[in-house]
């Protein structure tokens, strides 16, 4: 588990350095391309998350810094995807990226703020180490659901359409399914509220 986590954290890292970092610093005013490298470095965040779980026992301090560079990266990532969210709420829930909310949700800018509100209160508290393993669980959750109640039906519902429709369907429903994994791996490597050992964790 610590070398194949430690490996796919490395891999997205590596996707961070080679092709988002150069994209942004070549149009820094493309939002998408912000969302991209925050997408994919949290997604190496979460990653070194769990291997640092899995290293607390060979190498406490390793372990620490892997899972405080988690925290701290899903906690700006969260908290940029909610600005995004309250400044364009039309577009769909989950990582602000190009596609609209679709026609067939109902009030589609009630699920934008709403979206942007957990993410801002669990980036927060990710960012500060306030309930933090409650917040990554609640971005997990989010993910989830919208994963569940919004891509996965309109997965489903693109099908007879065009195959970029159909490849766009499904990359929605698993970049978003994996950006909840990671939260949740986040959260199974922070400490629980009150477990907190001065020293011992980040």
């Amino acid at each position: 588990m610590r070398l194949s986590s430690s490996l796919l954290g490395w891999m997205f890292f590596l996707f961070v350095c080679m092709m988002h970092i150069p994209f942004v610093v070549a149009h820094p005013t493309n939002r998408f391309g912000w969302a991209y490298a925050l997408r994919d470095l949290s997604f190496c965040a979460g990653a070194w998350a769990l291997a640092g779980l899995h290293s607390r026992g060979s190498s406490k301090q390793q372990s620490k810094w892997m899972i405080l560079f988690g925290r701290i990266v899903l906690g700006i990532a969260a908290i940029f995807f909610a600005i995004e969210h309250f400044l364009h709420p039309e577009f769909a829930p989950g990582f602000p990226l190009e596609l609209m909310t679709p026609l067939w949700v109902v009030f589609p800018r009630v699920w934008g703020y709403a979206t942007g509100a957990i993410l801002l209160a669990a980036g927060i508290g990710l960012t500060v180490n306030i309930k933090a393993r409650i917040a990554a669980t609640a971005i997990g959750a989010l993910m989830t659901a919208l994963t569940l109640f919004l891509y996965v039906p309109a997965w489903i519902l693109a099908h007879g359409g065009t195959t970029p429709e159909i490849m766009d369907a499904i990359n929605y429903v698993f970049d978003t399914l994996l950006y909840a994994g990671v939260a949740l791996a986040l959260a199974s490597a922070l400490p629980r509220d009150g477990a907190h050992v001065s020293g011992s964790y980040p």
